[in-house]
């Protein structure tokens, strides 16, 4: 697998999750958030947004060294999604 479209694949979608991440801090924020939303599921939405960015960040970097690894590690997004849930002590529940 060639590295110049692994990265490059793995790169824009980096960019777009830090979009992403800047539209959920906007949205997640009064006034657009309605106010029955609870802070736990608040902080999960943005946690998500970061587990995208950790997984695109580990997918582009490995595809720079060992590029038929990267597209693989895009399914480390889980894995920094759940990591992430338990170093922010989020419940469960709120991860639905």
């Amino acid at each position: 697998m060639a590295r110049v479209p692994v990265v490059c694949y793995c790169g824009w979608l980096l960019i777009t999750a830090l979009a992403n991440r800047h539209l959920q801090s906007i949205v997640t924020r009064p006034p657009v958030l309605d106010a029955r939303i609870g802070a736990e599921r608040v902080a999960m939405i943005r946690l998500r947004g970061n587990a995208v960015i950790l997984g695109a960040a580990t997918a582009t970097l490995v595809g720079i060294v060992v590029p038929i690894l990267g597209q693989m590690m895009l399914a480390t997004m889980p894995l920094w999604r759940l990591a992430l849930r338990r170093l922010n002590n989020i419940p469960r529940e709120a991860a639905g």
